[in-house]
């Protein structure tokens, strides 16, 4: 899909990737230590990296990641959350 200035739009996969491969930094992340939804993301990435982009495996993994995040009662506020739960909005 094309903007009004004719520049190819980002696909949701493409959008994924960045998300997932931008979010696994311990900057992205607030210096926060390794956990469960930063290594979902880094799987994300390998998975939408390869070629051609493996998007049933980057979808599955950012579903684990937002199963994980959102688990009873419990709410993950993270960053690296929240980009698994875009990932997974996107690649439905």
């Amino acid at each position: 899909m094309r903007n009004e200035k004719g520049a190819e739009r980002p696909s949701p996969a493409a959008i994924a990737r960045w998300l997932a491969a931008t979010g696994t930094t311990p900057e992205a992340t607030g210096g926060a230590p390794d956990n469960f939804e930063r290594n979902v993301l880094c799987a994300i990435a390998s998975a939408l990296d390869s070629d051609p982009p493996d998007i049933a495996a980057a979808r599955a993994a950012a579903e684990d990641g937002v199963a994980h995040a959102w688990r009873g009662f419990y709410e993950e506020n993270r960053p690296e959350a929240w980009r698994c739960a875009a990932i997974a909005a996107l690649l439905k």
